[in-house]
């Protein structure tokens, strides 16, 4: 093993392999740490070659353009999420002395997006409709179950997808 003191990330990849032990994995409820690591594994790395990106050659632009591909998808929320992270990341790894210059530190999500809340529920009458129809789809169980958690505890269907049945407790009415 080699001591903290002297190990000096030199790719992203391993600049988040350490960030992640060190400030998210412990130290965030685990459901937040796995949300955190999905977000890494299936947006930030989608594009293979930044995890093995060299940190000494992270510009600002190529900050730009994975942001860009991320937003491509049309997925505003995750491109959000996904900007925050990195700040997260990058802000620790200057303070650490692993980069000089924070390649997002100059970045909004507000560059790319335009998040706002909203209301939305199905009223009775459209759940009644929703549940019938499944029914004679003739859809997977599995799926009328996952349709009704996310229903039920107003979770987006990434996080449903890391609920693990350690989580839910039927006898004592919550999930956690």
């Amino acid at each position: 093993l080699v001591a903290k003191a002297t190990f000096t990330p030199k790719t992203v990849g391993e600049l988040f392999s350490y960030w992640f032990e060190e400030k998210i994995k412990n130290k965030r409820k685990e459901k937040s740490a796995n949300h955190c690591a999905q977000v890494f594994r299936d947006h930030i790395f989608e594009e293979k070659a930044f995890i093995d990106f060299p940190l000494s050659q992270l510009k600002p632009k190529v900050i730009e353009k994975l942001i860009d591909k991320i937003n491509e998808k049309g997925k505003k929320r995750t491109t959000a999420l996904a900007i925050q992270l990195m700040k997260l990341m990058f802000r620790w790894a200057t303070f650490h002395e692993y980069i000089e210059r924070d390649p997002i530190y100059e970045y909004s999500s507000k560059d790319w997006v335009k998040l706002y809340s909203r209301d939305r529920y199905l009223k009775e009458s459209e759940l009644i409709l929703l549940f019938k129809g499944m029914r004679q789809a003739r859809i997977d169980p599995q799926f009328i179950h996952a349709i009704s958690l996310i229903l039920a505890t107003s979770n987006r269907s990434t996080e449903t997808v890391l609920i693990e049945k350690r989580h839910i407790h039927l006898d004592d009415g919550y999930l956690i």
